[in-house]
């Protein structure tokens, strides 16, 4: 089953340019079409099929190339990614710094030993940072 995620016609010609992302089969399909071709006829038509971690990449890049910005009614984007961000489980080699402490087991010499798993931080490495990204961006509502 093929699901449209966003589609653009150009607004000109008898086969006008365009460009549809769609979900399909667990991937990204994008499909384009060039602009009409000399003849008259439709011009050139390709598509690609991207991973779920190809997608996000390719999102990433998208969000950064137009200065971040998520659009005008993005309340519910924040909201989304700070109910993501506060709920993150922290990575099992998370290791503070700057003089903060962290014990990740208490009453170890006890018959009742207890490992901390805190959630929420703002100390990552590059590769912890863009975990918790992903993890926040995961079902974001389009709007």
């Amino acid at each position: 089953m093929k699901e449209n995620i966003y589609a653009h016609t150009a607004p000109a010609g008898s086969y006008p340019e365009y460009v549809s992302v769609n979900a399909r089969g667990g991937k990204i399909e994008i499909v384009v079409r060039s602009e009409q071709a000399s003849d008259g006829g439709p011009g050139a038509v390709a598509e690609i099929r991207l991973s779920e971690e190809q997608a996000r990449e390719m999102t990433a890049a998208l969000f950064a190339a137009l200065g971040g910005t998520i659009g005008k009614d993005s309340a519910a984007q924040i909201d989304h990614m700070v109910d993501r961000f506060l709920n993150w489980k922290l990575p099992e080699n998370f290791n503070p710094d700057g003089g903060i402490s962290f014990q990740k087991t208490t009453n170890e010499n006890t018959p009742w030993p207890h490992k901390s798993e805190p959630v929420g931080t703002n100390l990552f490495d590059a590769q912890q940072a863009k975990a918790m990204v992903l993890h926040m961006i995961e079902g974001l509502p389009a709007r």
